[in-house]
């Protein structure tokens, strides 16, 4: 092979090189992008889910403390009438920090007791009777788990008081080994019950949780007018699965470049040496395809997305084109003098058009 083809060949595989350093920048990039928008969307939808939380249950609150007056005598209704003005400023605050708290872009850890307190304390402050057992080694929670983990003793506290309106309330924290478990269970009720049947609430709340890689059940509970909710939570937030699969297309981007710039010395030392047997065993090394990267293509992928798979270079005298159009062969391990499985990768149009393994022959 004379030195002006090898020549040529090395500035193909520069370009190459090249082009795939451009491709990870631009992929870098892409992820920075989606981090962004993950977190923006994620700052919205946790906006809505706050205003549900905060407000709405705190509304709901103020008005089983309206509806527990009508059995009170009259001398104590100035100071309960007091009280519950009191409720709906505090729930007016509170809103104004939930959303203060969104605002931040500091992430914060929050103590799982204090996390359980603060969403109990508006239920006990209007007499509601709640027993609560949290273990004392838990760890601190982020923002986003505090903020789901709230959503659910909320929502089951409310549901507790409106099915079971005078019953105490078990609620029950534990921790069973990456996950978080919480069990709320309501007596029997002391009161007539003025539940609705609506349940948007519940269902909004089983979502949420399920977006969090956990899950969610609640429900009526043994005895009249009980009333009970189970949660389980991923101590660690779920990850956002596009970004899981850019950082393993990135990882892989990286180690097909790293292989490549080890193979370029030995390019490098063909060309000012004139070893045939070197460029043998480079051009086997920059055509090589493991089986992984081979599965990841499928047809009707974009074709700038499948060659983020392929190695730089085709293997050296190909078998015959099994699919139609630009075909590409690639050999699942690096054999100069015994062939091994190959592996064909066909584009149209630009779009993967099909993909099949040719057998040793």
């Amino acid at each position: 092979m004379s030195s002006a083809v090898l020549a040529m060949r090395l500035v193909i595989l520069q370009r190459r090189h090249a082009a795939l350093g451009w491709r990870l920048a631009r992929s870098e990039s892409q992820h920075r992008e989606t981090i962004a928008a993950h977190s923006q969307a994620e700052l919205r939808t946790e906006l809505a889910h706050r205003l549900h939380d905060d407000l709405g249950h705190r509304l709901t609150l103020v008005a089983v403390t309206a509806g527990v007056l009508e059995s009170k005598a009259d001398e104590s209704l100035r100071a309960d009438v007091a009280a519950l003005r009191e409720q709906v400023a505090n729930a007016v605050e509170e809103l104004n920090h939930s959303v203060s708290a969104l605002d931040s872009s500091t992430e914060t850890l929050t103590p799982l007791l204090r996390v359980v307190d603060e969403a109990v304390l508006p239920a006990q402050s209007a007499g509601a009777g709640i027993n609560i057992v949290v273990p004392a080694d838990a760890p601190p929670l982020s923002a986003r788990l505090a903020s789901v983990t709230m959503a659910i003793i909320r929502e089951g506290v409310t549901n507790a008081l409106k099915h079971s309106p005078g019953g105490t309330i078990e609620l029950n924290v534990d921790l069973e080994g990456d996950e978080l478990r919480l069990c709320l269970i309501s007596g029997p009720a002391t009161r007539p019950s003025r539940a609705s049947t609506g349940g948007r609430g519940l269902e909004a709340l089983r979502a949420r949780v399920e977006d969090h890689g956990g899950s969610f059940a609640a429900g009526p509970g043994p005895g009249h007018g009980a009333w009970t909710a189970e949660a389980a939570l991923p101590i660690v937030d779920s990850p956002d699965l596009s970004v899981v699969h850019q950082d393993a297309a990135l990882a892989r981007t990286v180690r097909r470049t790293r292989g490549q710039l080890i193979a370029i010395p030995a390019v490098a030392l063909l060309l000012f040496a004139a070893v045939p047997a070197a460029w043998v065993v480079a051009r086997g090394a920059l055509s090589q395809l493991d089986r992984a990267d081979f599965d990841q293509i499928t047809v009707g992928m974009v074709q700038s997305e499948a060659e983020t798979h392929l190695p730089a270079l085709d293997m050296d005298a190909p078998p015959r084109a099994r699919g139609v159009g630009d075909c590409r062969h690639h050999e699942a391990t690096m054999s100069p003098f015994d062939r091994d499985t190959v592996f064909e990768v066909c584009f149209v149009d630009g779009r993967v058009a099909s993909t099949t393994v040719i057998p040793t022959p």
